[in-house]
């Protein structure tokens, strides 16, 4: 399986400023207006290396890159080091501490089978992230990934965080974020043993995990920055992203719900919404359920086999067919409204959502025909497609929270 190892990451020092005004959300959730207010917070934001802007942007956060190093701004730790993080975070009123480990992950092809994806990329965005790694011979953001550990990590994890955190400090999201840097010979090595027989599974980042493959086809580099979380982590959290439909035939959603009455159970249910609120689970002896808000109502499609699923994607595993976004897709959308892989990948009739409650008002005032409102994706179905060698319709898993940038680059 992938190797890992400890590293000497570029750190910022104590010139740069307060840790909440060096880092930034991932690059590509951060808005132009939140990239100004990120860059007036402090001239040394995390962003302005990862998403840097101008004529010759690669070329800027090149030598940007190198003033702060020769000005100290940032500097390369004197050792090698696992870097552990916490994450501390509120999701529906309830409390989570998600922990995981920095390190730098050993790259492998997809077809090896050390290191899986289960989503699909798109070819634009890995241009940029290699024109910038290229540039500048460093990555800035954490691929974040999964594994299923047997206690060893988790035991020098809990270990380590009895110490005090040598930084700690709060976003204005409100999470709070916590690291350490493990430098003790004998706990890097029980987390580099604990990792040797894993599968590694890319929760998000695929993307930036392709540009390496494809980096070091050209210029060489063998290791990735990784933060690692344990599949059974009690704060790993994902939510799901609802679908808003426009654009499509005016009669869409009255055929879809003709339809779809000869394939599973159709029921006209309460909705109810309010911050934090999660859709409906899925009835009792039901394998799928989905949603739809459409003219003032909510409808549930009940799913007690998902039998159709087999002649539609006859060549896809029964994990694959089994999934809510699977089955939306591939079942309603596609042959109903017209939306295919194409159209999904344009974001064509198609707007991704994550707040239930604001899918639900921009149909009531009219800026969708409808919303398709899913639950959640399963861990263990991410981990078994995977396993499959399949991949997942985009938009298909949404880790919260995403991993914070600024903590630490790697030079690759």
């Amino acid at each position: 399986m992938p190797k890992i190892q400890p590293f000497r990451a570029l750190t910022y020092t104590h010139d740069a400023g307060a840790w909440d005004t060096l880092c930034c959300p991932p690059y590509d959730i951060v808005s132009e207006q939140e990239q100004s207010v990120l860059e007036s917070r402090n001239p040394y934001n995390a962003i302005l290396l990862e998403r840097p802007l101008g004529e010759d942007p690669y070329k800027t956060a090149k030598e940007r890159l190198d003033t702060w190093l020769d000005s100290g701004i940032l500097h390369r730790d004197e050792q090698p080091a696992y870097y552990m993080i916490e994450m501390d975070f509120i999701v529906n009123e309830k409390n989570y501490i998600l922990r995981g480990f920095t390190a730098r992950l050993e790259l492998s092809p997809f077809s090896e089978g050390k290191v899986l994806p289960h989503e699909e990329t798109l070819s634009k965005a890995k241009a940029d992230r290699l024109a910038l790694m290229e540039a500048t011979g460093c990555t800035f953001s954490a691929i974040y990934c999964l594994y299923n550990d047997d206690g060893a990590a988790s035991e020098v994890m809990t270990t380590v965080s009895q110490l005090p955190p040598e930084i700690e400090f709060s976003m204005p999201d409100g999470i709070t974020h916590r690291l350490w840097r493990i430098t003790d010979a004998k706990l890097q090595e029980k987390l580099t043993v604990a990792l040797e027989n894993k599968q590694v599974f890319i929760a998000d980042g695929h993307h930036r995990y392709e540009t390496a493959l494809k980096y070091r086809e050209l210029n060489g580099g063998d290791f990735i920055m990784a933060t690692l979380v344990d599949m059974s982590d009690s704060g790993l959290v994902v939510l799901p992203t609802h679908r808003l439909i426009s654009g499509c035939a005016p009669d869409a959603p009255e055929r879809l719900l003709t339809a779809m009455r000869d394939v599973c159970h159709v029921e006209e249910i309460s909705l109810h919404g309010g911050t934090g609120a999660e859709p409906p689970q899925c009835p009792p002896g039901h394998l799928a359920s989905i949603l739809m808000y459409y003219n003032g109502k909510t409808y549930m499609f009940a799913f007690e086999n998902i039998d159709v699923m087999e002649k539609i994607l006859p060549d896809k595993s029964d994990v694959y067919r089994g999934l809510d976004v699977a089955i939306l897709h591939s079942l309603m959308l596609e042959p109903h409204f017209g939306i295919d892989k194409n159209a999904m990948s344009a974001q064509k009739n198609l707007t991704y959502i994550r707040d239930m409650d604001e899918a639900v008002r921009m149909v009531d005032c009219g800026e969708g025909q409808c919303a398709f409102i899913l639950a959640a994706t399963k861990i263990s179905q991410i981990r078994d497609v995977s396993l499959a060698g399949e991949k997942m319709p985009q938009k298909s898993t949404y880790f919260y929270p995403k991993l914070i940038t600024g903590l630490g680059f790697n030079e690759v």
